[in-house]
């Protein structure tokens, strides 16, 4: 049973129908669990509760995202001289999803959680996200709350709303942002080589930029395939696997705006466009990565975000990774947190959460700060 909410429209009340209908499984290939709709301000939005597995994506199992992917980034990016502390985060795996496991957090409840690596948050005053905390909690009354994807740098006074309002706010990731109203931006020398790069000539490089109304609907399982060649094979399985059906949805309704890039007349790039409350992001990006790099697909792709951004007036959300990248095309760094409400849960459980988010604002925030 869903919680009464306001009206939404276009292509966000069908991900939600849809979602509430057939579970997140029907947007994503590696969740399995239930999605509900919630009051948050005037419109619904998704609470999402997924089973936590091993191949759980971290968009929707938070064990995924503090513990897995982060033991799998870990050993990704250890230099070769401290490869031996590998077995030591392997060790320290099952004791830590033990933990969040006795906190209830394998099986929390993710508020506005619309199953992409960021989401793009309204502001809104106080009262609106404690009605919907308080519907969540009426829907699920027995695990705790969480909001991914808080920042004080996309939505100012947030955090110091939910800490108010008796939030833990626990360390996620290191986010990269930029304002592409800066005339400075666009003077860096990474943005002006990539914006010659895009602007080239197909006929000289045989690539074609492809906007989303001139995308055929034959051509999605390529794009798909090498979304999934990028995030999924060279870089994670807990990355979110989105479906056939999610880039039909794009496709044809717009939830993101697909770009993508041809090259010999051949799919080999796409570029998911978010725009949400004065911000773009992109939760699908992927590449052919066979293809010679010299090619600049990556590059190719992030100077159409960037683009993008500047064109239809938002400010631009990086994500996180690549940071050294980001950072020369305009990127700052800011830390984003995950936001967990135990206040309804047992003494056993909040002891458990206190737990955990005092070690991870005290141990892995200054990691996060110092190497992403």
């Amino acid at each position: 049973m869903n919680a009464p909410a306001g009206p939404i429209h276009g292509a966000d009340a069908l991900w939600l129908q849809s979602a509430t209908q057939h579970g997140p499984q029907h947007w994503l290939d590696n969740a399995h669990g239930r999605v509900f709709n919630v009051p948050l301000g005037h419109e619904a939005a998704p609470l999402t509760q997924c089973e936590d597995f091993n191949e759980t994506t971290y968009v929707a199992s938070l064990p995924a995202g503090w513990v897995r992917y982060g033991v799998v980034e870990a050993e990704r990016r250890i230099p070769g001289n401290l490869k031996a502390l590998s077995p030591l985060l392997r060790v320290a795996q099952p004791p830590l999803l033990r933990l969040l496991q006795a906190a209830g957090l394998h099986r929390a409840t993710l508020l506005n959680n619309w199953l992409v690596s960021t989401n793009l948050h309204p502001d809104l005053p106080a009262s609106d996200w404690q009605i919907a905390l308080e519907a969540a909690i009426t829907l699920i009354p027995s695990h705790p709350v969480a909001l991914r994807s808080v920042c004080d740098a996309v939505n100012p006074g947030l955090p110091s709303q939910l800490t108010r309002a008796g939030w833990h706010l626990v360390p996620a990731r290191l986010v990269y942002l930029c304002d592409p109203a800066q005339s400075s931006l666009w003077k860096k020398n990474h943005v002006r080589k990539d914006q010659r790069l895009l602007a080239g000539e197909s006929s000289e490089s045989g690539i074609e930029l492809v906007p989303p109304e001139s995308i055929h609907a034959n051509e999605l399982p390529a794009l798909r395939g090498v979304f999934q060649q990028l995030f999924i094979g060279k870089h994670s399985h807990l990355n979110p696997d989105f479906s056939n059906e999610f880039l039909s949805l794009c496709h044809h309704n717009r939830f993101l705006d697909l770009y993508a890039l041809r090259y010999q007349k051949q799919p080999v790039g796409i570029l998911g466009v978010m725009q949400r409350h004065g911000w773009v992001t992109t939760p699908l990006i992927g590449y052919d990565t066979d293809l010679p790099q010299e090619l600049g697909l990556y590059r190719r792709l992030m100077a159409v975000l960037l683009s993008q951004a500047r064109d239809r007036g938002a400010r631009l959300h990086y994500s996180s990774g690549a940071g050294q990248f980001k950072m020369c095309r305009g990127g700052a760094s800011e830390l984003e947190y995950t936001a967990i409400y135990t206040r309804h849960l047992s003494r056993e459980k909040r002891m458990a959460i206190d737990f955990f988010s005092a070690a991870m604002n005290r141990f892995a925030k200054p990691l996060l700060c110092r190497h992403g």
